[in-house]
């Protein structure tokens, strides 16, 4: 007689990391909170958009407990904020299996590369300004209006 195999399905993969999550060490959100430097009402809404949900919520007090993987995902997503992506970006990045991280980190620096750029820019009008005073401000007014 064959036997059957087993398939990991989507619902089995949420099971066995509940499973996971059940036997270590869970963390309450104040902890998570205080560790991450995040405050609660942030894990409120990463909750509320689907972003980062606890990995239980208790049901004697309803506090809200986070496991390793769910405090891991939080990292990530503070990394990403960190780098300027929104919370919009983040949550297509980490739920899509074929996300591409260095083709992502490419277009995200060679835009902070621009806008570094641009920083330069005005701060060397700055500096013009404050050497000329106020009448700088009248001239490079009209400087900036002939190069548009």
């Amino acid at each position: 007689m064959l036997k059957e195999k087993s398939m990991l399905t989507p619902r089995n993969v949420m099971e066995l990391q509940f499973l996971q999550e059940d036997n270590e060490e869970m963390k309450s959100a104040r902890e998570v909170s205080e560790m991450l430097g995040v405050s609660k009402r942030t894990l409120q809404y990463y909750n509320e958009i689907g972003l980062v949900k606890p990995s239980k919520i208790e049901d004697s007090t309803g506090y809200w407990k986070y496991g390793a993987r769910k405090v891991e995902r939080l990292k990530e997503v503070m990394v990403l904020r960190e780098l300027g992506y929104t919370l919009k970006e983040i949550k297509k990045a980490l739920s899509t299996v074929d996300f591409d991280l260095q083709e992502s980190l490419d277009g995200k620096i060679a835009g902070l590369e621009q806008e570094r750029e641009a920083i330069g820019e005005r701060i060397k009008l700055a500096r013009k300004v404050k050497a000329c005073g106020r009448e700088g401000l009248r001239y490079m007014w009209e400087e900036l209006d002939s190069q548009k």
